[in-house]
């Protein structure tokens, strides 16, 4: 009935709730009274109240405020819509023009959303980066794309199987300086230690395959991506398949 109490023999009756927060009184040092009235009375008492009041608050789940739950869900939004991060500015006043409240804890601009981007982005690829380590194979999935900068970037993914189940994960995007195969490959090198965390020797253990588009700087077997990955020190007898059009090659 009164779970604040313990009944220790030795010390008598003692309030764990009064114990936590420091009171001073027989409920603390122990009360050698068993009766009933003895205990409604200290229940009743105002140092009680209040030290029951935040010992049961700390045992409750902490909920988000709604000005974060807003400030975390809204770049996502704006992120999954392709929209540029500086929309979530005029997305904010324009909530507020609605009689949202959303704080005034976080800045309204696009360099706050990005860092809720980033936050979130490095706790995704920390979930990547623990199935990749659970797996014993991964195959490289990768393609270029020339963006409005005119900017080679190669955009890459990881695809595996466990426990029957395949699956493939997004890793990320590297920007390449110059698009030839050794560029392709720092890019790699650079994903997986920055987005993934891995040791480079222990992603390249796990690879297994490499699918792409087919062009010569990836496959080519002499100074392409392929060659390149299968000619390192920690794979030299591994087999990596070239994946291109559905074909093994």
């Amino acid at each position: 009935m009164w779970r604040f109490l313990n009944g220790a023999k030795e010390k008598g009756m003692q309030c764990e709730y009064c114990i936590a927060q420091g009171c001073t009184h027989s409920f603390v040092s122990g009360c050698s009274s068993l009766k009933v009235d003895s205990i409604k009375k200290h229940e009743a008492s105002d140092s009680h109240k209040r030290a029951a009041s935040i010992e049961v608050a700390k045992s409750k789940p902490k909920f988000e405020s709604i000005a974060f739950t807003y400030a975390q869900n809204m770049p996502c939004i704006v992120v999954i819509n392709s929209r540029p991060l500086t929309d979530f500015s005029w997305m904010c006043d324009l909530d507020c023009v609605k009689g949202l409240d959303i704080g005034e804890t976080y800045n309204r601009n696009h360099k706050s959303a990005q860092v809720f981007v980033n936050a979130i982005g490095d706790t995704e690829f920390n979930k990547v980066a623990t199935e990749i380590s659970k797996c014993g194979f991964v195959c490289l999935i990768g393609d270029g794309s020339t963006d409005y900068g005119i900017q080679e970037q190669e955009m890459w993914y990881c695809r595996t199987s466990r426990h029957g189940k395949i699956r493939t994960f997004f890793i990320g995007v590297h920007k390449s300086e110059k698009a030839d195969a050794q560029g392709l490959v720092n890019g790699i090198k650079e994903i997986v230690s920055e987005n993934l965390h891995l040791q480079w020797n222990e992603f390249l253990l796990k690879l297994i395959g490499l699918a792409c588009d087919g062009a010569s700087v990836m496959l080519g077997c002499r100074a392409g991506v392929r060659a390149l990955l299968k000619g390192s020190a920690f794979i030299d007898n591994h087999l990596l398949y070239g994946i291109s059009a559905g074909t093994f090659n």
